[in-house]
């Protein structure tokens, strides 16, 4: 699959003043896959934290998530149009409410072989984010059993 992002989108990086304690990564593939094995993948990727936290899913699968046959900037389209599920923030929380979807981060199918090295990982470089919100994207492929240190 096309791989090539921009190398910003500041749009990322519009809800710094949100709560994210209870947000997932969205999981999208750019592989034909039955919904059902795009949410194997998702349960097996959470697996560690739903040991720690069952009640909260740390991965979850958006309205849309396959784009087969599309460049992986048509998923970063998604994902910046995906309704982040705001709700309103706890009593005495200072945020503008809290979100259902990381807004910095996602992940991506790109190859079958998901177990080893076809997943994709695409973020704001935290680096730069917390001085300015220029949205710089990194990315790079891991493995599934690398998912709970890396996320």
């Amino acid at each position: 699959p096309d791989l090539t992002l921009p190398t910003h989108a500041p749009e990322l990086t519009q809800h710094d003043n949100y709560a994210w304690d209870s947000a997932s990564f969205a999981l999208y593939s750019l592989i034909t896959l039955p919904l059902s094995t795009l949410q194997t993948i998702a349960t097996t990727l959470e697996a560690q934290w739903t040991l720690i936290s069952p009640s909260q899913h740390m991965i979850r699968l958006p309205p849309s998530p396959i784009h087969a046959n599309r460049p992986l900037s048509a998923v970063l389209a998604a994902h910046i149009a995906l309704d982040k599920e705001v709700t309103p923030p706890v009593a005495g929380q200072n945020a503008n409410g809290n979100l259902g979807w990381y807004p910095v981060a996602f992940i991506v199918v790109v190859g079958a072989e998901w177990e080893d090295g076809g997943l994709l990982f695409v973020s704001v470089d935290d680096e730069l984010w917390e001085e300015s919100e220029s949205g710089k994207l990194v990315s790079f492929r891991f493995r599934a059993e690398d998912a709970y240190d890396l996320l």
